[in-house]
Protein backbone atom coordinates (compact mmCIF):
# COMPACT_ATOMS: atom_id res chain seq x y z
CA UNK A 1 0.00 0.00 0.00
CA UNK A 2 1.35 3.43 -0.91
CA UNK A 3 1.68 5.89 1.98
CA UNK A 4 2.30 9.65 2.24
CA UNK A 5 3.19 11.98 5.11
CA UNK A 6 3.52 15.77 5.30
CA UNK A 7 7.03 17.16 5.83
CA UNK A 8 6.61 19.94 8.39
CA UNK A 9 9.12 22.39 9.92
CA UNK A 10 9.87 22.30 13.66
CA UNK A 11 10.67 26.05 13.66
CA UNK A 12 8.02 27.77 11.54
CA UNK A 13 5.42 25.04 10.91
CA UNK A 14 5.64 25.37 7.12
CA UNK A 15 4.77 22.23 5.13
CA UNK A 16 7.59 21.93 2.59
CA UNK A 17 6.06 18.95 0.81
CA UNK A 18 5.49 15.31 1.55
CA UNK A 19 7.26 11.98 1.53
CA UNK A 20 5.72 9.09 -0.37
CA UNK A 21 6.50 5.41 -0.62
CA UNK A 22 5.32 1.86 -0.11
CA UNK A 23 4.51 0.76 3.44
CA UNK A 24 7.37 -1.34 4.84
CA UNK A 25 9.79 -0.35 2.04
CA UNK A 26 13.31 0.83 2.92
CA UNK A 27 13.76 4.60 3.29
CA UNK A 28 15.86 4.91 0.12
CA UNK A 29 12.86 3.73 -1.96
CA UNK A 30 10.68 6.61 -0.72
CA UNK A 31 10.59 10.03 -2.46
CA UNK A 32 10.20 13.63 -1.32
CA UNK A 33 7.54 15.55 -3.27
CA UNK A 34 8.06 19.31 -2.91
CA UNK A 35 5.17 21.79 -2.93
CA UNK A 36 6.26 22.95 -6.40
CA UNK A 37 5.58 19.45 -7.76
CA UNK A 38 9.19 18.27 -8.13
CA UNK A 39 10.09 14.85 -6.76
CA UNK A 40 13.47 13.63 -5.48
CA UNK A 41 14.49 10.30 -3.91
CA UNK A 42 15.16 10.16 -0.17
CA UNK A 43 18.89 9.79 0.52
CA UNK A 44 19.62 7.84 3.73
CA UNK A 45 21.58 10.01 6.17
CA UNK A 46 20.68 13.27 4.41
CA UNK A 47 18.14 15.41 6.27
CA UNK A 48 15.32 17.36 4.68
CA UNK A 49 15.21 21.05 5.59
CA UNK A 50 12.38 23.56 5.49
CA UNK A 51 11.98 25.34 2.15
CA UNK A 52 11.03 28.56 3.96
CA UNK A 53 13.49 28.92 6.90
CA UNK A 54 15.93 25.99 6.39
CA UNK A 55 14.93 24.57 9.79
CA UNK A 56 14.72 20.88 10.74
CA UNK A 57 11.66 18.94 9.57
CA UNK A 58 9.59 15.95 10.64
CA UNK A 59 6.99 13.70 8.98
CA UNK A 60 3.41 14.12 10.20
CA UNK A 61 -0.02 12.73 9.32
CA UNK A 62 1.00 9.42 7.73
CA UNK A 63 -1.89 8.21 5.57
CA UNK A 64 -2.79 5.94 2.66
CA UNK A 65 -2.02 7.45 -0.75
CA UNK A 66 -5.49 6.43 -1.93
CA UNK A 67 -6.95 8.90 0.56
CA UNK A 68 -4.32 11.61 0.13
CA UNK A 69 -5.10 14.81 -1.69
CA UNK A 70 -2.78 16.21 -4.36
CA UNK A 71 -0.35 18.93 -3.24
CA UNK A 72 -1.77 22.40 -3.59
CA UNK A 73 -5.32 21.12 -3.50
CA UNK A 74 -7.84 23.71 -2.43
CA UNK A 75 -11.04 22.54 -0.76
CA UNK A 76 -14.08 23.10 -2.92
CA UNK A 77 -16.65 25.38 -1.32
CA UNK A 78 -20.22 25.05 -2.42
CA UNK A 79 -22.61 27.97 -2.45
CA UNK A 80 -25.56 27.65 -0.13
CA UNK A 81 -28.86 28.91 -1.49
CA UNK A 82 -30.46 31.43 0.88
Amino acid sequence: MDMVADVKCYHCGWISGRVAGRKGAPQHLWAFEARDGSSTPIVPGKRLHCARCNGPTFAEDLRSRLLAEPLGAVPVRTAVAA
